[in-house]
C-alpha cells in the first residue's frame, strides 16, 4: 500500500493494545481491592476512623467558609461526605447528605429570613482584555490565581487568540468525518458516537444534543492549538501536570444548541474557558456552597455534581437552594472565564450554536487541598484516577469523566 507505513501502524496498534490491556488489568485489581466485602471489612472502618480527622480539617480550611450554620452541624455534613465518598454498602449516603443539608434550614431562616426563590446571584467580577494587558500575566496570577477567585475577561480572544478557523460550520467542513461523543437530555445518558458533520446538523436543527469536553478535533489537527495563548495562560496559573500536558491532553471543545444545559458540578480542573461562537449563561458558586448544593460523587470521585436539575429546580425537595449565594454572567464570543478548581458551576446554552474551548489543568495540591481537602484527597488517592491518567487516551478519559 503506497504511502502507508505498515510498520509504524502495527507498532501504534500494538502500543494501544498493550495500554488497553494494562488499563483493564489494573482496573480489575482495583475492583477486587474495592469489592463490597473488603469495603465492609477494611475501607469503611478505616474511612470512618480517618473521617474523625478529615472532617474537622475540611471544615477549618474550606475556602470561603460558610458562617450561617453552627459549626457542629457543618462538621456532621463533612463527616457524611467522607462516608459518601468511600461508598458505604447498603447506605444511601446521597440521601443522608441531603437530609443533613435540610437540617440547616431553621438556622438559615433565622440568619437570613424566609426566602421563596432559588439562588441569590450577583454579577461576576470582570475586566476588559485591555485591562488584563495592563495588569499583566504576573499581576493576574497574584490577584486571581493566588486569590483563587473567578473572573471574566471581555473580548479576550481578540487580543490573545486566533479564531479565524474556529466555528461549528468550519469544523464540520474540515473535520466532518471525525467521530465524537454526543450526550442527550442534558445528562450523561443516551451516549452516541457520531460524525461531527452529523452533530453540526443536529445542533443547527436545535436538537437537544451536547458534545461536551471533546478532544477529537484538536487531536486530529493539533495545529489548531497554536491559536490559543498557552504561553500566557501558563504564566497566569500553575497546574499539577504542567502546561505541555494541559495543552496536549486537557484542551477540550464544547458544541451545543440553544436550550441545552450542563448541570451544576465542581471538579479538580482549574481552567480558562473561552467562548468562540454564540453565547452561554453561567452560574458560579464558591466551594463553601457545597453544603447547600446537594452534591454526590461521580465515577471514582472524579468530580461532584448537584442532585437537582438546574433547568427545573424543585425547591420543596431541595429547599437549601433558596439560600445559595453566587454569581452569574453571560459569555459572549471572545470572552474568557478563569475558573479555579472546586468552584461550582452550571451552564445554560443561549444560542444556536454555542461553542467554547476549555483549557483545563489539574490544580496543584496546595490549591486543591487548601480549597476542599476532603474531595481533593479522595480524588487524588483513588487508584483508578491515576490509572486513567497514565493509561487512557484523551478520547476515552474525557468520555469516562465528562458530566
Amino acid at each position: 500500500m503506497p504511502g502507508v507505513d505498515l510498520g509504524s501502524q502495527t507498532k501504534k496498534y500494538a502500543t494501544w493494545t498493550a495500554q488497553a490491556k494494562a488499563h483493564a488489568i489494573l482496573q480489575g485489581c482495583v475492583a477486587i481491592v474495592t469489592c463490597t466485602l473488603l469495603r465492609v471489612l477494611l475501607w469503611v472502618p478505616l474511612g470512618m476512623l480517618l473521617g474523625l480527622f478529615i472532617a474537622p480539617l475540611s471544615l477549618m480550611i474550606l475556602h470561603l467558609p460558610f458562617h450561617h450554620v453552627p459549626w457542629w452541624k457543618q462538621l456532621v455534613w463533612h463527616y457524611a461526605v467522607v462516608l459518601h465518598m468511600i461508598d458505604m454498602p447498603g447506605v444511601n449516603t446521597t440521601e443522608l447528605l441531603a437530609r443533613i443539608s435540610n437540617w440547616f434550614i431553621p438556622d438559615l431562616e433565622a440568619a437570613l429570613g424566609r426566602r421563596d426563590e432559588a439562588f441569590s446571584l450577583t454579577g461576576l467580577p470582570e475586566m476588559s482584555a485591555a485591562q488584563l494587558t495592563k495588569l499583566g500575566t504576573k499581576g493576574f496570577r497574584r490577584k486571581y490565581y493566588d486569590g483563587w477567585v473567578p473572573v471574566k475577561v471581555r473580548s479576550f480572544a481578540k487580543e490573545y487568540c486566533n479564531f479565524e478557523h474556529w466555528s461549528l460550520e468550519k469544523f464540520a467542513e474540515k473535520h466532518g468525518d471525525t467521530k465524537v461523543y454526543v450526550y442527550r437530555n442534558d445528562k450523561k445518558t443516551d451516549i452516541e458516537r457520531i460524525k461531527f458533520s452529523e452533530l453540526a446538523e443536529k445542533v443547527m436543527r436545535e436538537e437537544k444534543v451536547y458534545a461536551r469536553a471533546i478532544p477529537q478535533i484538536l487531536n486530529q489537527n493539533p495545529k489548531l492549538l497554536d491559536d490559543l495563548p498557552f504561553k500566557e495562560m501558563g504564566e497566569m496559573r500553575s497546574s499539577l501536570l504542567g502546561s505541555s500536558w494541559d495543552r496536549k491532553y486537557a484542551t477540550l471543545q464544547f458544541f451545543s444548541a440553544k436550550g441545552t444545559w450542563t448541570q451544576v458540578h465542581a471538579d479538580v480542573s482549574c481552567n480558562f474557558n473561552i467562548q468562540f461562537q454564540g453565547c452561554k449563561r453561567w452560574v458560579i458558586f464558591p466551594p463553601s456552597m457545597a453544603m447547600l448544593l446537594y452534591p454526590f460523587a461521580k465515577g471514582t470521585n472524579q468530580f461532584f455534581q448537584s442532585s437537582f436539575d438546574l433547568s427545573n429546580m424543585d425547591l420543596k425537595k431541595y429547599p437549601c437552594l433558596k439560600y445559595v449565594s453566587g454569581y452569574e454572567m453571560v459569555m459572549e464570543p471572545g470572552d474568557m472565564l478563569w475558573l479555579p478548581s472546586w468552584w461550582w458551576h452550571g451552564v445554560e446554552n443561549l444560542t444556536t450554536p454555542a461553542c467554547a474551548v476549555a483549557c483545563d489543568g489539574v490544580g496543584v495540591p496546595s490549591k486543591l487541598f487548601g480549597t476542599n481537602p476532603t474531595m481533593s484527597g479522595l480524588f487524588m488517592f483513588h487508584p483508578s484516577n491515576a490509572i486513567d491518567f497514565l493509561l487512557l487516551g484523551a478520547d476515552d478519559m474525557t468520555r469516562n469523566w465528562t458530566i
